[in-house]
C-alpha cells in the first residue's frame, strides 16, 4: 500500500523502515515538530513514568541518564520500553499500550517505593491527566514537560499532493493529536472531499474519533505499533 505517514520526523524514519518491510510505500509528512527541552535531574522520585518515546529522548539529552536508569519506569508500551532498555533501564514496567494504562502499573508496584514522589515527564499537551490518576493513589507525581509537540501551519507540501493525487491507499495516525491536526489541516486546505476517499489507519479509538467523521477509519486492536503494523496486512 502507499500510505501518507503523519508522524514526527524523529519518528518517521524508523517507522518507514518497518513499512517497507511488509511491501508498503511511505509519503513522510509530519504535521507535529518536537522540540526536547531540557530537565532538571530527578530528586527524591522513588519511580519515572513517560508517555512517549520523546520524553526518554528528552532525559537522555539532559546529560543525567546515568542517574535515572536504576529508577523504575513507567512507560505505556512495547516501543517506549525497547527504547529504554536500549538506554540502560533495567526495571521497566510496560503498559498496555497507552497512558491511561500506566497507573493500573504504578498501583501495583507502588510497594516497593521508598517514598511516595514520581517523576512524570510528558508532551506540553496531553490527552490523559496522569497527574490526577496518580495523585488518586496516594501519590505525589513531580511533572515536567520534556517537550514541545508543535502543530505544522499548514499541511505538507507533498501530503496535499498524494492527497489529490486519488493514489494513496491510507493514511497513518498514531495519536489523537496526531489525528486532530490532519484533520484541521486537511480542512483548512480544502481538501475535505479528497481526503473523505482515503482510509484511515488509526492507532486507537480516540484518535479515530478525532476526524470526526472525516474519512473511513480502521482501529488498531490495541494500541501499539505492532497491532498498527497488523492491521495493515488484513
Amino acid at each position: 500500500m502507499r500510505l501518507l505517514v503523519t508522524r514526527a520526523a524523529d519518528e518517521a524514519a524508523g517507522f518507514e523502515v518497518e513499512l517497507k518491510a511488509l511491501g508498503h510505500e511511505a509519503i513522510i509528512a509530519p504535521v507535529l515538530d518536537i522540540e526536547l527541552l531540557p530537565l532538571p535531574p530527578v530528586a527524591e522520585a522513588s519511580a519515572i513514568i513517560i508517555t512517549s518515546k520523546n520524553a526518554l529522548r528528552a532525559i537522555e539529552k539532559s546529560g543525567w541518564l546515568r542517574q535515572a536508569q536504576y529508577l523504575p519506569l513507567f512507560c505505556p508500551g512495547p516501543g517506549t520500553a525497547e527504547l529504554a532498555r536500549s538506554l540502560g533501564f533495567t526495571d521497566i514496567h510496560e503498559a498496555a499500550g497507552d497512558a491511561a494504562s500506566i497507573p493500573a502499573l504504578v498501583a501495583a508496584g507502588r510497594r516497593e517505593f521508598a517514598t511516595s514522589s514520581i517523576a512524570y515527564y510528558c508532551a506540553d499537551e496531553t490527552g490523559f491527566d496522569m497527574d490526577a490518576a496518580v495523585s488518586a493513589l496516594g501519590l505525589r507525581p513531580q511533572k515536567q514537560i520534556a517537550y514541545h509537540a508543535k502543530s505544522a501551519e499548514h499541511l505538507p507540501a507533498n501530503a496535499t499532493a498524494a492527497i489529490n493525487s486519488g493514489a494513496l491507499d491510507g493514511v497513518i495516525l498514531m495519536s489523537p493529536r496526531t489525528a486532530a491536526i490532519y484533520r484541521r489541516l486537511v480542512v483548512e486546505a480544502g481538501i475535505e472531499l479528497e481526503a473523505s476517499r482515503i482510509p484511515a489507519y488509526c492507532i486507537s479509538a480516540n484518535a479515530a474519533a478525532k476526524l470526526d467523521g472525516l474519512a473511513p477509519a480502521h482501529i488498531a486492536i490495541v494500541p501499539t505499533t505492532n497491532a498498527l503494523l497488523a492491521l495493515l496486512q488484513k
